[in-house]
């Protein structure tokens, strides 16, 4: 099966004219079916309703290639998606849309299918303020009790792979988160949160996700180009 459909957890969000469908992709540049999933994504990263999320993970460094942006946060979280919908494992490349459903990163016809099949989450306003972020959540309804995320990506970077199953290519990947973690707790909204900007130095974006823990699915959505 390649992909299931969990009910919203959200009780009710107002609808907008405008917002986002997030796309996040768990990727590896230790697996050698990555690299078309790594195309696709960059695609669709050019829509301007699509918030493309690289998530690198580091299922495959054993096999001989360390990620160079693999992260912790990044497989805890793709475990957390498997564990909602009972996967008995998790895979590479894996995509997820609003934090709903999944299906095969690899294959651009499924995935536009995909975000088709997704209606658009509110877009979150980031302003900055002084030296700081502020993250202006709007009236989405009642909520369970839901977090904002704060990630930090860099708009792109190409690697040259020495070893491992991707040895002597030249990879390309695009939106790649760089740090996340959770910054509040929203129980009610509308909302004001000043963000911390530690994990953003040095950074291209800063991307902001609303969503039940596990994680669930996505209410809102918000980015901000930082240079």
């Amino acid at each position: 099966m390649r992909r299931a459909v969990l009910p919203f957890l959200l009780l009710a969000f107002a609808v907008r004219a405008e917002g986002l469908r997030v796309l996040e992709l768990y990727t590896s540049q230790g697996c050698a079916s990555c690299p078309p999933a790594d195309r696709v994504i960059a695609k669709m990263a050019d829509r301007p309703d699509v918030l493309a999320l690289s998530f690198h993970v580091r299922w495959w460094d054993y096999l001989g290639w360390p990620d160079p942006f693999g992260l912790k946060v990044s497989g805890d979280r793709q475990r957390g998606y498997a564990k909602q919908w009972k996967l008995r494992h998790v895979f590479t490349p894996q995509v997820v849309v609003q934090g709903t459903t999944y299906g095969i990163g690899a294959d651009e016809e499924e995935v536009a299918t995909l975000l088709g099949a997704h209606p658009l989450v509110p877009e979150i306003p980031l302003m900055r303020q002084g030296t700081g972020l502020i993250a202006n959540i709007p009236a989405l309804g009642l909520l369970r009790s839901a977090e904002l995320w704060l990630l930090a990506l860099d708009r792109r970077a190409a690697t040259r792979v020495e070893r491992g199953e991707n040895a002597d290519r030249t990879l390309v990947g695009v939106n790649i988160v760089r740090a996340a973690t959770p910054v509040s707790q929203v129980m009610e909204t509308p909302m004001r949160v000043s963000l911390p900007t530690t994990i953003l130095a040095g950074h291209d974006i800063a991307v902001v996700l609303l969503q039940p823990p596990g994680p669930g699915p996505i209410a809102a959505a918000g980015r901000l180009a930082l240079r």
